[in-house]
């Protein structure tokens, strides 16, 4: 009986983190999009901001960006991810340095190239770095799953002359501020929620999983304009040598 509470709890959850992230006052009304692109009677809108300098004299620079999902004029869901511009001389060292200091996504997606890539084919020398952050599609509208696979042509589209490489970790919207006692009580829900989500993410994304090591477990990757294949086993401490 307490996982069927469970369940029902973080089903709850998810819908709210779902509805709050496609309500008008979490969309980037006061801006016009980049760009627009009509995909088989759906409607992408990326919405770009400006990069900021995020190091100190190391030229790294990040931005982040919206992307809104539209079908018959309503609104069935946002994206939202980060994208990284790095230098051509960055090395993996200060790339992890200088994520380390904003966020653990960005800690953990440097921890991923250093240990994924060896130096001469590291992505960042072949274009910019994706992070898809966060996704929130509304299910009953997106019938099939049709928008999410529209979506995964898009992301070609939008990065595929720019990037290399776009990383994504599935994980469930419903346990973001799960810790400690919380979310050990609910790790089989977890564990069976994150599978789901890695099965739906390679099926409709196009990524494909990248690490079962600790904290960089359910983390994905996605060649863009050109990356070469991560090593089949992460050096983890690659930065520690």
């Amino acid at each position: 009986m307490r996982h069927d509470d469970d369940q029902w709890e973080k089903f709850l959850v998810r819908r709210d983190v779902v509805e709050s992230m496609l309500s008008p006052s979490d969309q980037p009304s006061s801006r016009r999009p980049a760009r627009i692109v009509h995909i088989a009677g759906y409607d992408f809108h990326s919405y770009r901001e400006r990069y900021f300098d995020a190091s100190e004299g190391e030229e790294m620079k990040l931005r982040h960006l919206t992307i809104s999902i539209t079908y018959e004029g309503a609104l069935i869901g946002t994206a939202k991810l980060r994208e990284w511009s790095l230098p051509g001389f960055c090395s993996p060292e200060a790339f992890w340095e200088t994520a380390d200091g904003l966020s653990q996504e960005d800690t953990d997606a440097a921890e991923l190239l250093g240990a994924f890539w060896e130096w001469h084919q590291w992505p960042p020398q072949y274009g910019n770095v994706v992070i898809f952050s966060r996704l929130a599609i509304d299910s009953r509208r997106d019938t099939g799953r049709k928008g999410l696979r529209r979506l995964g042509d898009y992301l070609e589209v939008e990065f595929g002359r720019r990037a290399s490489v776009l990383l994504l970790k599935a994980f469930p919207l419903e346990f973001e501020h799960a810790v400690g006692s919380d979310l050990v009580d609910r790790q089989v829900l977890f564990d069976r929620r994150s599978h789901a989500m890695l099965r739906l993410y390679r099926e409709t994304l196009r990524v494909e999983p990248l690490s079962d090591h600790g904290r960089l477990t359910n983390w994905m990757w996605r060649p863009l304009r050109y990356c070469p294949a991560p090593a089949r086993a992460p050096n983890v401490n690659w930065h520690e040598e």
